[in-house]
């Protein structure tokens, strides 16, 4: 028998969670919410190169007046924030 409480979580490379971020950008779905999640579970994965990537992709779609739904804008804002609180955690760069 399976225990729910103990299943196994699958592990996604970087470059997944990235297309995936472009995918979702400007969706107006479920999927905004998913993937930002996955993203923010996994953000300790990038580089910071990656990290800079995704803020500037988020970015870049919110201010051409993407994004989605008003409530998708927000996910993605709360996570340009994370990918900003991270970027100066560990690698010591304000990407903002």
């Amino acid at each position: 028998m399976i225990d729910p409480n103990n299943s196994p979580q699958a592990t996604v490379e970087p470059l997944i969670l990235l297309a995936a971020l472009r995918y979702a950008l400007g969706r107006k779905s479920y999927i905004v919410g998913a993937v930002a999640d996955a993203i923010e579970q996994n953000l300790d994965v990038f580089n910071k190169f990656q990290l800079k990537k995704m803020h500037e992709e988020i970015a870049e779609e919110l201010k051409d007046g993407g994004g989605g739904h008003s409530w998708d804008i927000e996910t993605w804002q709360a996570l340009m924030r994370r990918i900003e609180e991270v970027s100066a955690e560990k690698f010591d760069i304000n990407i903002c």
